[in-house]
């Protein structure tokens, strides 16, 4: 067991390092701490999951839930918690833009890592739901849907109560085409939903259905209820200034911007305000 433990102190301070260069600045996002209190029932790893998932770019919360997997691990090396953490660890590390289920937008290297840990996870506790929504997340990245089918079924049966099976389940139908369906998996996981970035996301997809079903209307609509919900999170404002410049509405896109900006400057930010004033001039031509 000791020659796969996932996370020596070693690599811990390697993560470590490259989230403070790769992570946006921690007040980018809302806080939603409120996930770190989830019952954990004294697995520190648990709570370190949890914390990962409801703070993907929050670099502070990244460190402090790594620590929190390095010391579950030496309390209990066999805790599936800390495989599954460390597993959503990688991927996070690995992520680069856009969306979070397409493998051209990850490091290929911290994908295989995360399956790896993440298959290791179901091996030590099969009958922990959350350990086969987790892995069937990874199919759904990679492309293999009938085993992310099979994964998050299982995950189901295990525990129909549970949020992730559904929306993972969702995603996948998504990613399949098959919009019926992933509405209807989505509204189920709604039904679930615990923490406020449950419906965040949520509506994150469910406005990626309205814009293939032709709905911009509530595309829109999802849009601003995000930004309602969350008015500290600047990629809020920059999914709807994205929406905004698709529609050839430039000023209020620019506005978008501008506010995103405001609470926290970031690169793409500045950029995206400078090209979308182009284009705006270029379409008055």
């Amino acid at each position: 067991m000791k020659k796969i433990i996932v996370i020596s102190i070693i690599t811990l301070c390697m993560l470590m390092a490259g989230l403070r260069g790769s992570m946006i600045p921690v007040n980018s996002l809302t806080s939603t701490a409120e996930a770190a209190s989830v019952n954990t029932k004294d697995s520190l790893a648990k709570e370190a999951y949890f914390l990962i998932e409801g703070n993907v770019f929050n670099s502070r919360k990244i460190r402090q839930a790594l620590s929190k997997i390095e010391e579950a691990e030496k309390r209990n090396p066999k805790d599936p918690w800390v495989y599954m953490s460390s597993s959503l660890a990688y991927l996070v590390r690995g992520f680069m833009s856009k969306d979070w289920y397409e493998l051209k937008n990850f490091d290929e290297t911290h994908v295989e890592k995360s399956l790896e840990l993440a298959r290791m996870a179901v091996k030590l506790d099969n009958k922990e739901s959350q350990t086969h929504a987790h892995l069937g997340r990874l199919y759904i990245l990679t492309k293999d849907f009938p085993r992310a089918l099979e994964s998050l079924d299982h995950a189901l049966r295990l525990d129909k109560e549970s949020f992730y099976p559904w929306y993972f389940k969702g995603i996948l139908f998504e990613k399949q085409r098959k919009w019926r369906e992933a509405k209807d998996l989505f509204d189920e996981a709604e039904k679930r939903a615990q923490f406020k970035y449950h419906h965040m996301i949520l509506n994150s997809h469910r406005g990626r259905v309205a814009v293939h079903e032709g709905d911009m209307v509530k595309k829109e609509r999802l849009l601003k209820i995000n930004i309602k919900n969350n008015p500290g999170n600047i990629w809020m404002y920059d999914n709807y200034a994205d929406f905004l410049v698709s529609q050839e509405r430039y000023d209020e896109a620019i506005a978008m911007w501008k506010k995103a900006v405001s609470i926290q400057p970031y690169n793409r930010g500045f950029r995206k305000i400078k090209e979308t004033e182009k284009r705006k001039q270029r379409g008055n031509r």
